[in-house]
């Protein structure tokens, strides 16, 4: 059985998938979650490799729909996203985040498998996200993009 199907399965992940509901409904908790997996990311973004740009996708999309932007995603999709997120800021799932090299390889698997299972809406996202950056000018996308912690390198050096 593959991690992704086995971290689905988890004890931790189902109380995830049932919080969400709550999370979808409350903007204070949904916050608070958005935060959390974010200052997570970055803290390991060296460990997360690929997995944090998934992690600021999936985040990113939250924050949209938070702020009424972007609401052409189903409840299913959010709360696939809420729960992924929340596994990911929980240590103790799985594999404990505490064992140095090994404590995110289920929370990357379950975050690659939310990315694969969303990719259609994500991927409408993206390119609703293009058209939004695309007439608000450089200036205006590049402070959002800022705001969503999406710079890239070279950006960065311009701060």
């Amino acid at each position: 059985m593959a991690l992704h199907d086995r971290t689905r399965r988890s004890r931790i992940y189902q109380e995830a998938l049932k919080m969400a509901a709550e999370y979808l409904q409350n903007p204070d908790k949904l916050d608070n979650l958005v935060q959390r997996a974010g200052s997570k990311a970055d803290k390991r973004r060296g460990a997360l490799s690929e997995a944090w740009r998934q992690v600021q996708l999936l985040i990113a999309m939250l924050k949209s729909y938070r702020a009424g932007e972007y609401r052409e995603v189903s409840n299913k999709s959010l709360m696939l996203i809420i729960a992924a997120l929340l596994y990911f800021i929980i240590p103790a799932d799985l594999i404990p985040d505490i064992l140095l090299g090994l404590g995110y390889i289920d929370d990357i698997a379950l975050l690659a498998w939310t990315v694969r299972t969303l990719s259609d809406e994500l991927g409408r996202y993206e390119e609703w996200q293009k058209i939004q950056r695309s007439a608000m000018g450089p200036e205006r996308a590049r402070a959002v993009r800022q705001r969503e912690g999406l710079l890239i390198e070279g950006e960065l050096s311009q701060e």
